[in-house]
């Protein structure tokens, strides 16, 4: 089957401008118009971070599966049991990002089962994680990773393992 295409027009003043593709080329393509005519857009763009699901998932896929929308570790590790955490809260966001999980939360009981550590562990360590922002309290004792938090999975987890 075919990809569908997608056809977008703009008008901005006197300036028109019309892009066909993929919903990725056309994105781009938007972007790189509207920076060139609105300079301020590419400043903005460098400074916003934007985790990529692709990329996260590129970076998990060799230590953490998911089946039925639950994270488990696919190898043994040596991580510390904080970085054990976040990377199961970032599995969960992907999993909930791309459609496997209902949720991006998990509580202590299912944060123990991933991490391979006791529940009591688990709880002592999750607000050291609160208080740096790396994840947030979500309801009724679940959590969920935070834009801080991918950022550290991304950066020192991961980059560990590529090592």
């Amino acid at each position: 089957m075919a990809e569908d295409k997608l056809y977008v027009h703009i008008e901005y003043g006197d300036l028109k401008a019309d892009f066909t593709g993929s919903a990725d080329e056309v994105l781009r393509s938007i972007v790189r118009f509207l920076s060139k005519i609105l300079p301020s857009l590419r400043i903005v763009e460098e400074l916003i971070y934007k985790p990529s699901l692709e990329g996260l998932a590129e970076a998990l896929k060799d230590i953490v599966k998911v089946s039925e929308g639950v994270p488990m570790l696919s190898t043994q590790t040596n991580f510390a049991t904080h970085s054990l955490v976040l990377i199961g809260l970032a599995a969960k966001y992907l999993s909930f990002n791309i459609g496997l999980s209902e949720d991006e939360c998990m509580d202590a009981r299912e944060l123990s089962i991933f991490t391979g550590k006791s529940e009591k562990t688990v709880r002592n360590i999750l607000p050291k994680l609160l208080e740096k922002g790396l994840i947030t309290r979500t309801e009724k004792g679940r959590y969920a990773i935070t834009i801080l938090g991918l950022k550290k999975v991304e950066e020192e987890i991961v980059g560990r393992v590529s090592q």
